[in-house]
Parts: structure tokens; sequence; C-alpha cells
């Protein structure tokens, strides 16, 4: 999936820990090795499973017989071909613990010109770039490094002139452009070929290693874990000009600004394949593994050139008036034309639930507008042209989806001083704020026949259909009917070809996201030097963006996914939806001691919560449990703690005591300081989940059955929730618990400097610092498996945060 630069690539902050890490202290210990077990800990199987031996585990299933394995163990005739074959790939116990360092090379460059053309022009020309070279280990270490390339370049330019005293305009002209190229895993070799797996002869067009999941393990991180290779390409224009008129009580600003974006994509789409297994068929996802059972395996082209682009417009007008010396209003409306974007080369698409057909854009004459725009797509073109409709055919423009008028977006706070004090201000505001169409949502729409097309298939249960070196038996991906004129085999659907693609679109009506904020505040000085502020600050989210969405989902039941489907001529549709909501609330408590007397202190507590139906765009399971999804954000904290504070020990020279001290007392005793920072806060909620397709609908992350009570008086690493408290569901049913129902871990860390500055000459000063991350070293779990019926399930395997970090500096200043 092509992303925008803001994820990728690895943030260079992470990269700098991970450096200061290796040079400090050794690779950082898991939490069993921390128990004393060194064994693979991030895979949970030990080494004797590899060869089917589970004794000693839960017992595992023989989908044949449907009773336990004799002894537990799978016989060695019964391992699939294909298993062995990838086996190699994985690290043995032996290789449990290796170093692979991350190479991380940056370059920058900036340049600023500021200059006064005349008394009433001023110029500014900025130009900065960063050119970043990365190489990333697998964590398996026979996967290899892949290499990842990026370079950003902006040219910012700003013109300010005087038109008259009370009046000033402002010009600027923005221009950014960035790209990113990721390598492949293991590039140039036919893994699939190898292994002896069917299906992928026409699309592996640059072929490189699989992805391999299994569920409550650590699966093969092939290319399709981030859809390698691929790149992106990233431009945009932003051009503003903004009058400023001051008069008295009034300052007043209005302007408008026009924002192009254009971003071009190439994407892997997992060419190679993907292959999930879970517990279906053994019990024991590692089970399916040897036995060769996949639960699901997909298959898809890969994208050349795709993306979008828009213009977006605005304009504005704010008053800040000044009533009173004791009273200001800002008053302002924003009006806001974000229209939806256009693909590149024509590559955007929708849904039509009236006819279920795929709208996408035609010319004139109904013909697609770019009958090249994928290797593949003058293929589908005739294939699928009975299961399409043309933009041209029902009047809409090439995006699909008409924009509307635009919004309106006003927004007012105010700040008063009561009469009777000095010491008090009271502030308010609320704004309705839009925003911008997520280009993510919007690139998957490019995913739909005739521009292109994926798929998935999934395996029956409890009885197989199909084995890892066959998934597809023998159907291609893309095939006329056989028996043109007459329903596909098993079906009454007469179709140009009987492929049933899953489609990446959305409907053909979206809403524009805005967020409605307000805060209420009230800041006190309690002392010269100490101020409280205590403020409640809530926001609305409507029309929330949620990204592919599984639609056409069947009803849980027995039978044939596909033959069960609401749309049976396609499988499952991926939705981009404007359907979601959310909202936030919290009361917000900051105490501030300015620096006086050689201290200072900043402490800031928040008690809040989150609500929405999906956070970080991710939806429900289906797009009719969207209400049901309604819980706590992902990233909900109840509770808040961070406090800092700098601390001049009062001794030596300038400071309460010793002040006219020696320079070997000062030298001593002087010139030291301390500093740190507390941060307590409450864990971030996750959601019991099952693997495998209890419900037989084709959808994963099914919920299980809640049976008691989840939670624990002593949370531990090996038995963090009660995972007794949950059931899998009974067969063609969905489970009843809601969405992030328990909690991890919370964070608690202390981090301290200790400071020492030598005086050297007047003009010459020595610091020496010692500085300790997480000095208590306390750690803070990371969620657990949170997967019902997995042997780990309930088990934590990493910690949130580092250990104790030591390090220490010398800085010279002259």
């Amino acid at each position: 999936m092509g992303t925008k630069a803001k994820a990728e690539p690895r943030l260079v902050r992470a990269a700098l820990a991970s450096i200061i890490r290796r040079l400090f202290i050794p690779i950082k210990p898991k939490l069993p090795m921390r128990c004393g077990d060194y064994s693979l800990w991030a895979f949970v199987w030990i080494h004797a499973m590899r060869t089917g031996n589970f004794a000693g585990q839960r017992t595992i299933t023989d989908p044949i017989t449907g009773r336990p394995f004799p002894n537990n163990i799978i016989p060695t005739n019964r391992i699939s071909p294909q298993a062995t074959y990838f086996l190699p790939f994985m690290p043995t116990q032996h290789q449990g613990v290796f170093n692979a360092p991350q190479s991380l090379d940056i370059y920058k460059a900036d340049m600023k010109v500021d200059t006064e053309v005349t008394q009433a022009d001023r110029v500014m020309v900025r130009y900065s770039i960063a050119d970043n070279l990365e190489s990333d280990p697998n964590q398996y270490p026979a996967l290899g490094i892949q290499p990842l390339h990026s370079r950003a370049q902006n040219v910012a330019l700003t013109w300010t002139r005087i038109l008259t005293p009370k009046l000033l305009n402002e010009a600027r002209f923005g221009y950014y452009r960035d790209y990113f190229l990721f390598g492949a895993v293991l590039p140039g070799t036919n893994y699939v070929q190898q292994a002896g797996i069917t299906g992928f002869e026409q699309t592996q067009l640059s072929p490189s290693f699989p992805l391999i999941t299994l569920s409550g393990f650590s699966g093969f991180n092939g290319s399709g874990s981030n859809s390698l290779p691929k790149s992106n390409r990233i431009r945009t224009w932003q051009y503003t000009d903004t009058v400023g008129y001051s008069n008295g009580k009034h300052d007043i600003r209005f302007g408008g600004q026009l924002y192009h974006q254009n971003h071009g994509f190439f994407n892997g789409q997992s060419q190679e394949g993907q292959f999930a297994f879970s517990t279906n068929y053994t019990g024991n996802s590692f089970g399916d593994y040897l036995l060769g059972l996949p639960t699901s395996v997909f298959r898809a082209y890969p994208l050349s050139l795709y993306g979008n682009y828009a213009n977006q417009w605005a304009a504005f007008v704010q008053d800040d008036y000044r009533v009173t010396p004791r009273l200001t209003l800002n008053v302002g409306l924003r009006w806001a034309y974000n229209p939806f974007f256009n693909g590149v080369n024509a590559q955007t698409s929708a849904f039509d639930y009236a006819t279920g057909k795929v709208i996408v854009p035609t010319d004139g004459s109904g013909n697609l507008l770019n009958p090249m725009a994928q290797p593949v797509t003058p293929l589908l073109i005739p294939l699928f042209s009975d299961r399409t409709l043309g933009t041209s055919q029902l009047g809409l423009p090439q995006s699909i989806r008409t924009t509307g008028p635009g919004q309106w977006l006003p927004r007012f706070g105010f700040a008063w001083q009561p009469g009777f004090t000095n010491r008090v201000v009271v502030r308010g505001a609320y704004g309705i704020f839009d925003q911008f169409f997520d280009t993510n949502l919007s690139l998957q729409w490019a995913k739909a026949p005739p521009l292109t097309i994926t798929q998935t298939v999934n395996n029956t249960t409890p009885a197989p259909t199909f084995t890892w070196a066959n998934p597809f038996q023998g159907q291609p991906l893309v095939a006329a009917n056989p028996n043109p004129g007459h329903p596909c085999a098993g079906t009454n659907l007469v179709l140009n070809t009987c492929v049933t693609p899953n489609v990446y679109t959305a409907p053909t009506q979206l809403q524009h996201t805005y967020i409605q904020q307000w805060n209420f505040a009230v800041q006190t000085q309690l002392q010269n030097n100490l101020s409280l502020n205590v403020a409640y600050v809530g926001n609305k989210t409507t029309h929330q963006q949620l990204i592919s969405v599984p639609d056409n989902v069947p009803n849980p039941g027995p039978g044939a996914i596909q033959a069960r489907r609401p749309y049976p001529q396609w499988s499952q549709l991926y939705m981009g939806e404007t359907n979601g909501y959310g909202s936030y609330d919290a009361l917000q408590l900051t105490l501030e001691r300015r620096f006086a007397g050689g201290f200072q202190m900043l402490g800031s507590y928040s008690y809040s919560r989150c609500m929405d139906v999906g956070s970080n765009q991710n939806g429900p399971i289906t797009v009719a449990f969207l209400n049901q999804n309604y819980g706590p954000c992902d990233y909900n904290m109840k509770h808040n703690l961070a406090v800092s504070s700098v601390y001049e020990l009062p001794f030596g020279r300038g400071r309460q005591f010793m002040s006219n001290a020696n320079g070997i007392i000062d030298g001593i005793l002087g010139g030291r300081g301390v500093a740190g920072i507390l941060t307590a806060r409450s864990g971030l909620p996750f959601t019991p989940v099952i693997s495998g397709d209890t419900a037989n609908t084709g959808v994963g992350n099914q919920h299980p059955v809640v049976v008691g009570d989840p939670s624990v008086s002593n949370p531990t690493p090996s038995a963090w929730f009660n995972v007794n408290a949950f059931a899998i569901s009974a067969r063609y049913t969905y489970g009843n618990p809601g969405r992030n129902i328990l909690l991890s871990d919370g964070l608690q860390q202390l981090d301290v400097t200790l400071r020492k500055n030598f005086q050297i000459k007047e003009w010459s000063n020595l610091e020496f610092r010692a500085e300790a991350f997480n000095l208590l070293n306390h750690p803070t779990f990371s969620a657990p498996n949170s997967t019902i019926g997995s042997s780990s399930a309930g088990i934590v395997t990493t910690t949130l945060n580092s250990n104790r970090i030591l390090q220490f500096a010398l800085k010279l200043t002259f």
C-alpha cells in the first residue's frame, strides 16, 4: 500500500536511540531472557516443534481423522514440502539472540536569505534538503537487510510589503518534494516456485521472498509485510496571501490559500504472495504450517504508477477585538473547498450498491480514460465490462464523488481578566476545523477491476479444500468464462469471467470530515513565580475517515462463503468510509514554577477519555459492526502525569552559599545541577480476538465469547489477564465482547541528569553531564498476546520502554 511520507521511513530519533543503546549497553534482552530463558523469545515454538514434535504442548488434532495425533507428533511424511523448504529461513533456538545493527546515514543542508529590498518590501528565501540512506535488518537473519533511500527538499518564499501604516500584505509560496525507495526482501529469486507453490506464475513480475504469517507466532516478514519493492513520490505546492489591518481595538486578517497535491506511487502489492496460517485445522498455527494448510492466500499483480492529485482552496477572515483592557474577543470564519482526489492516470473507483457494479472514470464515449493504466488493465477491460459503469453514463466527474459547496468553519474565542483581581485570567474557545481527505484512503481505490485486480482465497473449515502447494486449484488470476453466455460453475451468474476478485473502493457518496473543538480554562497566579492552569478540553469528530472496512460479508452460517455473499460476483469489498465518529474530553491541570533561585518545575496532569469507532483509520471487522466497534480509542490514556524540574545546587560562585569560594572549592562544589523528568500514565487498551473464522464469513479479528471476569488481581507477564474468561465462539457465530476492553501496563519512568560546569577562563567553559534514562530500571510491559486459543495468550514477551541507559558527555564552549 502506498503511504504518505509521514509514515516512512523509520524515525531518525528511534535510529539514534538504537545507536546509543548499542554504544552503552548490550542488545536489549526480551522478557523471557530476563527470566533466564534464552530460547527464541519472539516465536514461542520450541526446536522440537520444527520436526513435528508437539510433546508438552497443547494437544494438536489431525484434520483428516478429527482425533489427536498419536503422542502429539505430526508424522514426518505428513510435513508439507513447502514447510520444509521455508524452515531453513526460520531462526533456530541457537539463533534467537543476534545483533544485526541498523545503518543510517543522514545528509542535511539548509540555506536561508533575508533581504530588505526597499523600506516597504522584505523578502525571505529558504531551501532545505535531507537525504537518508538506511539499511534495515530483518527479524529473521536469513532474510537479510532491506535498503531504503529517501530524499526531501523544500523551497519557501515570503514577500512582505507594507501598503500603508495600518495595512500589511504577506505573500507566501512553498514547494515540497520527496521520494522514498524501498528495496524488496531477497529480490531476484522465485522462492514460491522453488517451494513448489503454483498460482503465481502471472503475478510475480519481480520475484522476492513472500510474507508468511502464523497467528500467535512471529512470521516471515517477507516483501509483502510492507508491499516491497515500492516507491513514494510526493509533491505539494502552496500559495497563500494574507492582508493584515490594524486600527485601534481591531486587528483584522483576511486572505486565501491554494494547496495543490500530487502523489505518485509504485507498489509491489505482495506479488509473491501472502500465506496466512491460523489454528483452524490442528489447533496450533505452527501445526497448520507444517501440514501446509493455510487459512487464506493472497495474490495480485504489482501496481505501476498510480496516485492522486487535487487543488484545495481556502479563504478566511479573523478579527482580534480588544473590547476593553480586560476582555479580548477572537472571531473568525473560514471557508474550505477540498475536492475529492482525482486518480493519477484516471485510477480511482466507487461501488454502486444498487447495481453491484464498479464505477470508473470514462470519456464521453464510455471508454476508460486510460486503458493502459496498469499492465493488466487491457486484459481486464473486456472481462469486467459487464460489472462496471462509467462516470460519463452517470454524469459524474472524474473524481466520481461530488464535492459540494465547501465547508463553512466558524471560530470564536475570548480572554477575560476579572475586575476584582489581576491574578486570574479566564479563557475559552470554540471552533470547527476541516480535515483534508487522507490520500491513504483514495490510493486504495485504484485496486479495482478493470484497473487492476487482487484475489484472496479462504480455505474451508473444518475440512480444507486446498493445500499450500496449489491454493488456487489451477484457476488463473484472470480468465474468460469457459462457457460464454452460461452461468459460472456452481452459480447462477452469467459473467464474462468467473473470477470473483477483492475490490478496494468506496461508496459514491462521501462526506467531508470536520472536528469541533472547545476549551475553557482558568489560569491563576498563586505566587510571583508560581501559576496554576485548570482547563477542560473537548472535541468531537464527525464523518471520521476509515480505511478498507470489509463489506460484502455474508451472515454467519454454513456453506461456501462466496456463494452466500450479498454480491457473489465479487469477493470481499474493502470500503473507504466517512461514517465514523469519535470524541475526546479531558480535565487538564498544569502547575508551573518559573526559574528563580536556581529552581524550575513544570507539572502537568490530565484525566481524559477518548472514544471512537476506529482509531488510526482502522474500522470494524465489517461495515455492519460500526456501532458495535464504539469504544476507547487505541491511544486512550485515562491518567497522564509528567513532572520535569531543574535545580542548581546553591553552592559555589554566584550561588547562595560559598559565592566567594576560591577556584579549588568552586571546582569541587560549585557549578552543579540536577534535572529530572518523571512520567506516569495509564496503559493503552487492547482487544481480545480469535484466530481463524468461526463465523465462516471470511473476515479476521473476530471476537471471542466472554464467560467470566477477564481481570486478575495481580497481572504478571506470564498471566496478564484471565484467559479462561474467554472462549472461542460457537461455530457460525460472532463473539460478544466490545473493542479495547482490556488494558496493558502503565508507564512509570524517571530520567535524571547530573551536570557539572568547570569555568576554565572567562571565555571558555567545560560541562560534564551524566544522564540516566529509566533510572530505576522499572520495566513497562507491552500488551500481551491477545489471541484467545493461542498457547501464548495472555503472555507478555516484550517491554515498552528500554532498560536503564547510562551515558556521559563532555561539552566545551568557547
